[in-house]
């Protein structure tokens, strides 16, 4: 059941995904605002990316040669930091859409002379919050490196001051997103 319910994620999302992005990119097919299909392209990319590390670190469980192999451990290291990156950017790229909508119902004629330049930009400063808490939260993974495995320093760190770093980092990509968007 766990291997038949993981191809059908691959396969759903690399269709979905690669759908999207070629129907927006190439057949320009959203009759959506500009900036809207720029964060849905984002979207989609960083969905890819997290099957993608998703499904390697799922390789690396059902093989169960974690610790045989030099390469496994250091994907198990690198794979969770991934993953959460990759999780991270959908939750602040999620907020940014919202916020997105938001100022497009309340401020139209501002929506009217955003661009797609604005929208890569306001997504790549929300890449660059999601690396930074990684950032922050691996400086507090060292401190505790003690533990044994990523998944205890994730229960550890994630039930300290980690958290509100998360809550203040989605105000602020709220926030940056509306001062980009509204401000020329």
């Amino acid at each position: 059941v766990k291997i038949s319910y993981a191809i059908f994620v691959i396969l759903s999302s690399f269709l979905g995904d690669t759908t999207i992005l070629v129907a927006s990119i190439k057949y320009n097919a959203f009759s959506l605002h500009k900036t809207t299909v720029a964060v849905i392209q984002h979207l989609a990319v960083c969905d890819l990316l997290t099957t993608f590390t998703y499904t390697i670190a799922g390789v690396y469980e059902i093989s169960g040669d974690w610790d045989g192999e030099e390469i496994g451990a250091f994907y198990e290291e690198a794979g969770f930091y991934l993953y959460w990156f990759f999780l991270y950017a959908t939750f602040y790229l999620t907020a940014a859409f919202t916020s997105m909508k938001l100022l497009i119902i309340k401020y139209p004629f501002y929506a009217g002379v955003w661009t797609t330049r604005k929208a890569h930009l306001v997504c790549a400063s929300i890449w660059i919050a999601s690396l930074l808490y990684q950032g922050v939260w691996r400086v507090g993974a060292f401190l505790v490196k003690d533990l044994k495995t990523p998944f205890q320093r994730d229960l550890f760190l994630g039930l300290t001051w980690l958290d509100t770093i998360l809550a203040l980092l989605a105000l602020l990509v709220v926030i940056v997103t509306s001062s980009i968007l509204i401000h020329e």
